[in-house]
């Protein structure tokens, strides 16, 4: 059985590490199965600034690597199995030119809640034009009706108190950043000494370190190490720097470290004490953004889709740079936020990690977060989302039809997308009735995957991906 995973380039690695959930779910569920991983063709990519450059970077810091779609069509291989996320970028073209048959399985998913749903409605019209019928929307996202977030459950596994597992993480899962950030200390002792936040920001994280600032106590050091490429660093020390200061707060020094680089230092006194230091590691693979996210503590950021979700996994007050067409995320956290705080106190809160912009509410954000109930309620948002917003459960589930129906075991059966006007009535209401059946069905407990069974995952070690089986 052959499984394509098509995940087109917009900008930046977002798209394609969505892609590589993708693919890890199919691996971890079917682990014979020969999985494809697909992008735009070498034209599209061409087009923008990084896109071939982006690739590149991906597979060099990912095991399972990438193909250009042009590249991957001269092999002749047609998939069993379609599955496209985020849909946004592709054309109903080059979704159909993977196909093996008529009857193929197509899976489409968009962003997490993404606004613009018609680019689903437009790729299933244009599919049915070409006589697919076996199309199976998979809305993703934390508002209501949708199948959740892909959440890391492997985080919950680590254990920081182990010291086998620390000592295992910073040798072999922090190649680019484990030197730099642990200095001269080994592991245990820098952790023990530490307070760390970690972020993933390709703004300037002013948002960020304004309301950090407020909330972290000077009594060890302090690290902030943020991945991505910030567009304004001049920006981001300004706003660190605004009175009160880290120095104010009694830290004795302010630190700039970027990985490869010699440490800068942005302010000092006179007085012995801890250190505030900013780490920014730049582009890192995101199996390392993965494995930094475990040493981190209660507050982080985020800057997309995947940062969101590794981040929420470790992390249950999250500093999230909302662009303007996910807002309905936002409104999903809304949502959970209320049914856990009626005075909606916490929901203001979200909103403020998301949206906050000025000295006024980065204040307001600070004094919310420090409550003792805010806190209680950023504890029990996280678990919500945890427990019940789990897009891999919906996902094996609609995987596991789709592989029944390529293996014969039943008839296939034609879903279109739930919630557009362009859909037949019948082919809504079966559509309804399959999300009505997917939520039914009983979460899993929280806590029967924070047992630490197992250190690893087989979801963050994929192999290697060219039309051959992944190693287990």
């Amino acid at each position: 059985m052959r499984v394509i995973i098509y995940s087109g380039y917009s900008n930046g690695l977002g798209d394609l590490n969505f892609g590589k959930k993708l693919a890890a779910e199919v691996h971890a569920k079917y682990p014979d199965a020969m999985i494809e991983f697909v992008t735009s063709p070498t034209k599209k990519l061409q087009l923008k600034p990084k896109g071939t450059s982006d690739v590149a970077s991906f597979n060099k810091n990912n095991s399972i690597h990438v193909t250009p779609l042009d590249t991957f069509m001269e092999s002749g291989r047609k998939g069993d199995i379609i599955i496209v996320g985020p849909v946004l970028t592709m054309q109903a073209d080059e979704v159909a030119s993977l196909a093996a048959k008529k009857d193929t399985p197509i899976m489409l998913s968009l962003e997490y809640d993404f606004n613009a749903s018609w680019h689903m409605d437009v790729m299933i019209d244009a599919l049915k034009m070409k006589e697919f019928e076996n199309i199976v929307p998979m809305p993703t996202g934390l508002g209501e009706g949708k199948s959740g977030i892909f959440l890391n459950k492997s985080d919950a596994v680590f254990n920081i108190n182990n010291q086998y597992q620390v000592n295992t993480l910073f040798r072999e899962g922090l190649p680019i950043t484990g030197d730099v950030i642990r200095g001269a200390k080994d592991p245990e002792a820098y952790l023990t000494q530490t307070n760390i936040t970690v972020s993933y920001s390709h703004d300037n994280a002013e948002r960020l370190f304004s309301v950090h600032k407020e909330i972290v106590a000077p009594d060890k050091n302090s690290d902030v190490i943020i991945m991505g490429e910030l567009k304004n660093k001049t920006k981001m020390i300004k706003a660190l720097m605004a009175k009160p200061s880290p120095l104010d707060k009694g830290f004795s020094k302010v630190i700039y470290e970027r990985v490869g680089e010699e440490p800068e230092i942005i302010g000092e006194t006179n007085r012995e004490g801890p250190v505030y230091r900013i780490v920014h590691t730049g582009t890192v693979s995101s199996g390392e953004a993965i494995n930094l996210r475990k040493i981190g503590g209660n507050f982080g950021g985020a800057t997309g889709d995947q940062s969101y979700s590794e981040a929420i996994a470790t992390s249950d007050i999250v500093v999230y740079e909302c662009q303007t067409w996910k807002q309905e995320l936002v409104t999903g956290m809304h949502a959970i936020a209320n049914k856990i705080d009626p005075t909606e106190q916490l929901s203001r809160a979200i909103h403020l990690l998301a949206f906050a912009s000025n000295e006024v509410e980065y204040k307001e954000l600070a004094n919310l977060i420090k409550q003792d109930d805010i806190q209680k309620g950023f504890g029990l948002y996280q678990k919500e989302i945890l427990a019940t917003k789990d897009l891999s459960a919906t996902f094996s589930s609609a995987l596991d039809k789709m592989v029944n129906q390529v293996q014969g075991k039943r008839k296939p059966t034609i879903l279109s997308w739930m919630n557009q006007g362009k859909t037949s009535d019948q082919s809504k209401a079966v559509g309804v009735e399959v999300l009505k059946q997917e939520k039914s069905k009983k979460s899993p407990n929280i806590l029967s995957w924070m047992r630490p069974k197992k250190t690893s995952d087989p979801k963050n070690d994929i192999g290697t991906s060219t039309g051959q089986k992944l190693k287990k």
